[in-house]
């Protein structure tokens, strides 16, 4: 009867420790997404400010250089200031994925067009201030440069497939899932 009532306890404590480790996992994770949160939220609001995007334009159209050493510190005002607000905004995505703040893969597939774009557009500028710079700074923006490459390998419908309902790590409410007819063909 001891034997019995010390193998319960046993598997009552080895119960205990499965359930208290699972949920050691699942808040480590929690907390983790959560840190995120904050980040993606001031990544998205300055995204989605038309003062943004109109810099975004004028990066994509900035003409090849005319001469090689001409770097971006030598462009006209407006189009210096489009250039760093547009540039360092994709570099501090990058520093965040290096980080582990934000998600490689997802954020890459997110924003890989635009980031790929932006980089063809300013590479000959960022080169040529790179041989330039006076601080000796022969690594600026390698970090953006280093995602910009990750971001060229990826497929083109890496958004697609990635943030498709099935990839997602937590799938949408039960409800929603009816309106659009999916559970239907679950059952």
């Amino acid at each position: 009867m001891t034997l019995a009532i010390s193998a319960f306890a046993l598997l009552i404590s080895i119960g205990s420790i499965v359930v208290s480790t699972t949920m050691a996992v699942r808040q480590q994770r929690l907390s983790r997404n959560a840190n995120h949160i904050p980040t993606m939220s001031n990544l998205m609001a300055e995204f989605r400010s038309p003062k943004f995007h109109d810099a975004h334009r004028t990066v994509m159209a900035l003409p090849k250089p005319k001469e090689a050493g001409i770097g971006f510190s030598d462009l006209p005002d407006d189009e210096r200031d489009a250039f760093v607000s547009v540039v360092y905004f994709y570099q501090m995505i990058a520093t965040q994925i290096a980080m582990g703040v934000l998600n490689e893969e997802v954020m890459l597939a997110q924003i890989r067009a635009r980031i790929v774009g932006v980089w063809d557009a300013v590479e000959p500028y960022v080169q040529a201030e790179r041989l330039n710079n006076p601080y000796g700074d022969k690594h600026m923006l390698s970090l953006l440069e280093y995602y910009v490459d990750r971001a060229r390998r990826l497929p083109d419908d890496s958004a697609r497939a990635l943030l498709s309902p099935e990839h997602l790590p937590i799938r949408p409410s039960s409800e929603t899932r009816i309106r659009e007819g999916e559970l239907d063909h679950e059952a």
